[in-house]
């Protein structure tokens, strides 16, 4: 006797596809951001923003070993019900790490409510984008020359090249001019105070506006 076959079909509860995303590439630390991502409900079961089986879209940051950082992360819920098949685009919240660095962060969603789990632990599909997190503001000195024997109120020039490391650019001139300055440190470490009369410290513009990254 020829044997039965049926086609049988298995579906996953709740699963997604990611369609798109709008993450920036740049984040600066500890700030919050809301981030446009376009999914499409591919699991068998309506993705509801309340109840038991309540749905949003999460994240995770990894370092770039793939270990996560601990910190809890923001869940959006879905802003409407999001029948099978259907498509939607969330306006996902999120904060950046504390710390400067290169991450990944890892788009999931999550399962809230009653049952509490991560799409990602049923089979379906993350997300990962490549982030650095930068301060708003940082400098990376090179190179200097500065003399290393000086004369009491004598006046001298030091030559610097440095680095804009930041997310900002270095403007030259104007309200947010950058300017370039100094303050003395005795072997101890202690800040040396001006005498009375005498200016603390020497302020120099920048020749020009520096981006990021020069």
């Amino acid at each position: 006797a020829s044997p039965l076959e049926v086609p049988v079909t298995i579906e996953v509860p709740f699963n997604v596809m990611f369609l798109n995303e709008r993450t920036p590439t740049q984040m600066t630390p500890s700030q919050l951001y809301t981030v446009d991502v376009g999914v499409k409900n591919i699991g068998a079961t309506a993705w509801n923003p309340n109840g038991d089986q309540s749905v949003g879209i999460s994240y995770r940051w990894l370092n770039l070993d793939g270990t996560p950082l601990d910190e809890q992360p923001l869940t959006t819920p879905v802003p409407a019900a999001v029948p099978t098949g259907a498509e939607t685009t969330m306006p996902a919240r999120l904060r950046a790490p504390d710390v400067p660095g290169k991450y990944t962060l890892r788009w999931d969603f999550r399962l809230s409510g009653g049952t509490a789990a991560w799409f990602s632990e049923m089979g379906a599909r993350t997300l990962d984008v490549s982030v650095s997190v930068i301060n708003l503001y940082a400098v990376e000195y090179q190179d200097h020359v500065v003399a290393t024997s000086m004369t009491p109120g004598e006046i001298y020039v030091a030559n610097l090249k440095v680095r804009n490391a930041g997310s900002m650019k270095w403007r030259y001139q104007g309200t947010s001019a950058i300017r370039v300055g100094y303050r003395w440190i005795d072997e101890q470490g202690n800040p040396v105070t001006a005498e009375a009369g005498q200016a603390q410290t020497a302020m120099s513009p920048l020749p020009y506006d520096v981006e990021p990254g020069q």
